[in-house]
């Protein structure tokens, strides 16, 4: 250990960083190849106290990195545990370390990496995970059909950190642009990369049901078992008014795996689901109404040549039927061996009423 007194007084230490003069007047260096540690202070301030000892320490040493690492790995397992328990799946949790050779990591403060590992566990992990409203766990505990996707979808949650922060999502707000997510289904994996300066910031997670939404795909799940429960209500109203009992059948797979309806934004989807119910069955139910209140002729006719009636969706948009122009995005066929009404809608046009 070698004690030096700079008699020019010109020792002008940065370390720590962005701190005031207090601690600049001595510094702390190792020299690795004779293992030799300087301290070196300045004449005017040789009677000072060692200000900022624990920091210089740190930089010369770059422990900070190896305990903060230790310290998220230990914080985050119980909070693993605890995932895995509500959503009864052993699901792991992995962070990719990689990011601390980067030289975008290296060169930051001391106080700056310990933030980036605080934010690991803290904001990114628990909030993904446990905490947030819009966390796996919490999206298991309100809805099922979301812990049986989570279940069926992810054995591996991945966190991956970018030094570059390149990333610039499009899902989810102008805050939520940092991060994204990503799925690799051969590994059942669930990727989150995100910008290392946001973990610098501790930026929390923004719009994180859009983004997970997109992942496991349950906004049409939801929806369908939405108009199912709907249905009964609507055939107690045909088989009232006509006197017969009338299958209504919606016909997911004519649209559902369809390049057009899996380009549509993740509520236009689910909405999609809705209008068959809201739209197509109403409207048949309403026309069902009219004509038996018509007429007890054509209550007879409906009642014999209707047992079914299928709800279908174009989702090429060709449908152009009739001169009606309010009229022709849908269009009516009967198919007299199954006694079956089916009515088909474009896919651009399933909003509107028949």
């Amino acid at each position: 250990v070698l004690f030096k007194v700079d008699v020019k007084n010109k020792v002008n230490d940065d370390i720590p960083k962005g701190n005031s003069n207090y601690t600049k007047y001595w510094s702390l260096k190792l020299n690795s190849q004779k293992k030799e540690l300087v301290l070196e202070t300045n004449y005017e301030s040789f009677t000072n106290s060692l200000n900022g000892v624990r920091d210089k320490w740190d930089e010369m040493l770059q422990c900070r990195t190896e305990q903060a690492h230790a310290k998220c790995v230990a914080d985050m397992a119980p909070e693993i545990a605890k995932m895995q328990s509500e959503l009864s799946k052993n699901i792991q949790v992995e962070v990719d370390w990689s990011f601390e050779k980067a030289p975008e990591y290296t060169k930051l403060s001391l106080e700056d990496k310990s933030k980036v590992f605080q934010c690991i566990y803290y904001t990114h992990v628990r909030e993904l995970i446990l905490d947030s409203s819009d966390s796996l766990v919490r999206l298991g505990q309100k809805d099922e059909i979301y812990k049986k996707r989570i279940q069926e979808l992810i054995d591996v949650i991945r966190f991956v950190y970018d030094p570059k922060s390149t990333v610039k999502d499009t899902i989810g707000n102008q805050y939520a642009q940092f991060y994204k997510l990503a799925y690799t289904p051969a590994n059942k994996t669930l990727i989150v990369t995100i910008n290392l300066s946001s973990a610098v910031d501790r930026i929390g997670f923004s719009s994180l049901l859009e983004k997970i939404d997109e992942i496991l795909n349950v906004r049409t799940q939801q929806k369908q078992r939405d108009a199912q429960q709907a249905l009964p209500s609507f055939s107690s109203r045909i088989d009232s008014d006509l006197g017969s009992k009338v299958e209504i059948v919606l016909n997911y797979d004519s649209f559902q795996k369809s390049p057009q309806y899996l380009a549509l934004p993740i509520d236009e989807r689910g909405n999609t689901v809705s209008h068959l119910i809201n739209r197509g069955v109403d409207g048949f139910t309403d026309f069902i109404r009219s004509a038996c209140n018509n007429s007890q002729t054509q209550k007879e006719i409906l009642a014999k040549a209707i047992k079914k009636l299928k709800i279908s969706v174009d989702p090429t948009n060709s449908i152009n039927d009739g001169q009606d122009q309010y009229a022709k995005f849908y269009k009516v066929v009967y198919h007299p061996a199954q006694s079956t009404r089916e009515i088909t809608y474009n896919l651009d046009q399933v909003s509107n009423s028949p």
